[in-house]
Protein backbone atom coordinates (compact mmCIF):
# COMPACT_ATOMS: atom_id res chain seq x y z
CA UNK A 1 0.00 0.00 0.00
CA UNK A 2 2.54 2.33 1.01
CA UNK A 3 4.36 1.58 -2.99
CA UNK A 4 1.04 3.01 -4.52
CA UNK A 5 1.43 5.95 -2.35
CA UNK A 6 4.53 6.86 -2.89
CA UNK A 7 4.10 6.01 -6.88
CA UNK A 8 0.96 8.59 -6.67
CA UNK A 9 2.63 10.93 -4.96
CA UNK A 10 6.04 10.53 -7.46
CA UNK A 11 3.83 10.86 -10.21
CA UNK A 12 1.97 14.45 -9.15
CA UNK A 13 5.44 15.70 -8.43
CA UNK A 14 6.29 14.92 -11.52
CA UNK A 15 3.73 16.18 -13.72
CA UNK A 16 3.62 19.62 -11.13
CA UNK A 17 7.09 20.21 -12.82
CA UNK A 18 6.56 19.42 -16.28
CA UNK A 19 3.06 20.77 -16.60
CA UNK A 20 2.63 23.72 -14.60
CA UNK A 21 3.44 26.56 -17.19
CA UNK A 22 3.37 27.00 -20.85
CA UNK A 23 6.25 24.86 -21.65
CA UNK A 24 8.67 22.79 -19.94
CA UNK A 25 11.65 25.25 -19.22
CA UNK A 26 8.56 27.83 -17.71
CA UNK A 27 7.14 24.82 -15.86
CA UNK A 28 10.45 23.67 -14.57
CA UNK A 29 11.31 27.49 -13.38
CA UNK A 30 8.02 28.49 -11.65
CA UNK A 31 7.75 25.07 -9.79
CA UNK A 32 11.90 25.92 -8.39
CA UNK A 33 10.16 29.04 -7.30
CA UNK A 34 12.37 31.70 -9.93
CA UNK A 35 9.73 32.01 -12.57
CA UNK A 36 5.98 34.29 -11.91
CA UNK A 37 2.78 32.45 -12.53
CA UNK A 38 1.72 32.92 -16.18
CA UNK A 39 -1.31 32.56 -16.06
CA UNK A 40 -2.17 34.54 -12.60
CA UNK A 41 -4.48 37.77 -12.91
CA UNK A 42 -2.53 40.89 -12.89
CA UNK A 43 -4.30 43.95 -11.42
CA UNK A 44 -7.43 42.06 -9.71
CA UNK A 45 -9.07 44.45 -8.05
CA UNK A 46 -11.31 43.02 -4.94
CA UNK A 47 -14.68 45.22 -4.43
CA UNK A 48 -14.15 44.60 0.03
CA UNK A 49 -11.84 47.53 -0.66
CA UNK A 50 -14.27 49.94 -2.21
CA UNK A 51 -17.14 49.49 0.80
Amino acid sequence: MFGYGAAIASVALILFLTQSSKNLSNSLRFALGLAPDAYALKNLKVRSDEI
